[in-house]
C-alpha cells in the first residue's frame, strides 16, 4: 500500500510550532508516509490523482480531509 499525504502549505501542522512539526513530518516519513508538500489535488479520476505540479498519482483509493478550524 503506498500512501500519499499531499499539503498545500510549505510544512504540515502549521498551526503548531516548526519543531513539532518538522517531528511530525519525519514521523510520518519514517513509516513510510510519502509527503508532497506545496502540492494541491486539481482534479480525480476513477484511477489517478492530478496535482498543480503536473504530476499524476495512481489511486485507486482517494481520502480527502481539509480544513483544521470549526466554521
Amino acid at each position: 500500500v503506498r500512501m500519499v499525504l499531499i499539503h498545500s502549505g510549505k510544512r504540515i501542522l502549521p498551526e503548531v510550532s516548526e519543531s513539532l512539526s518538522a517531528y511530525a513530518l519525519q514521523k510520518l516519513m519514517s513509516r513510510g508516509i510519502e509527503v508532497l508538500l506545496e502540492t494541491r489535488v486539481l482534479g480525480r479520476t476513477s484511477h489517478s490523482v492530478r496535482l498543480s505540479s503536473g504530476e499524476e498519482l495512481s489511486a485507486d483509493t482517494f481520502v480527502w480531509a481539509a480544513g483544521t478550524a470549526p466554521s
